[in-house]
């Protein structure tokens, strides 16, 4: 009828206040809302929110984690980068590092300018290890002056860049970018879960537009299928099911509720499964 409410919201905000004015009337009828905007937009106190697109926060949390896991042993230099978005970035990184229960690791720094040197550069890696460049920087113009000046002015060295989801819109296949494996952090691995779920998507997604589908359409495709399942089977019990494996398509998602100091109740829950690509000379390589 008119005035029943839906089971599900499914939303792709453009910022963060078109976010608050969908989930405010939203979660006074406790509707479960899924967004993908990667913010949490400041709401709070709305449990049957999903964000499944992680935030920055998390972002920064599971690259330290993969850091330690996969390179603590190795020469690792952060990049210090002009701009407030990037200064917040490297002081979560930095308190990752310093509440880390774990063995803390170790890094350099090194301010990253239009007027750097190789040589300023290579005086920080070593031709012996595994050198690893941290570069937290959302802007993609800057990620590739990065990615460049790493392939010219270090090409005899071993290295790998880590940078930030962002970076998953780069091709990085022209020859400026030769020889540097570049890693980011995404949520989303479509290309590389479901194989024949990708085809058959894939082709039917052609035949309708003509046109490639984006990882956008993979992504509403994957979220909008799962969920309307999950709601499907468990439309009393909706947010009880939301990590169930038995619903994946492409992606394993880990949603977990965020709270509050001064509330028992969940602010909200996020996906905290992150995964980490490899490109290499804008080549897939591993995830």
């Amino acid at each position: 009828s008119a005035t029943e409410k839906p089971g599900l919201v499914i939303t792709l905000p453009q910022n963060v206040t078109e976010m608050r004015q969908i989930a405010d009337p939203l979660r006074e009828l406790h509707i479960p809302l899924i967004s993908l905007l990667p913010s949490d937009a400041g709401i709070t106190g709305y449990p049957n929110l999903l964000i499944p697109n992680s935030t920055l926060a998390t972002h920064c949390r599971q690259l330290y984690r993969f850091l330690q896991r996969q390179h603590s042993l190795d020469n690792i230099v952060m990049l210090k980068i002009t701009g407030s978005v990037e200064d917040k970035l490297r002081e979560m990184l930095r308190e990752e590092n310093n509440n880390t229960p774990a063995l803390k690791l170790k890094w350099k720094e090194l301010n990253f300018t239009d007027n750097l040197l190789a040589g300023q550069l290579t005086g920080l890696l070593d031709s012996t290890r595994q050198n690893v460049i941290i570069a937290p920087t959302l802007n993609t113009a800057q990620a590739q002056k990065i990615v460049k000046f790493l392939s010219a002015g270090a090409p005899n060295y071993p290295v790998a860049v880590m940078g930030m989801p962002t970076w998953e819109s780069i091709a990085f296949t022209k020859p400026e970018f030769k020889k540097i494996d570049v890693y980011y952090g995404t949520p989303f691995v479509s290309a590389s879960g479901n194989a024949d779920l990708f085809e058959q998507f894939n082709k039917k997604y052609r035949l309708l537009t003509n046109s490639r589908p984006s990882d956008v359409a993979f992504r509403g495709y994957e979220i909008t299928r799962r969920y309307i399942e999950v709601l499907a089977n468990y439309p009393n019990a909706f947010i009880d099911h939301i990590n169930d494996e038995k619903f994946k398509l492409f992606s394993n998602f880990n949603f977990q509720p965020v709270g509050s100091k001064s509330s028992q109740m969940a602010n909200y829950h996020e996906n905290q499964k992150v995964y980490f690509v490899k490109k290499t000379d804008g080549i897939l390589k591993d995830v």
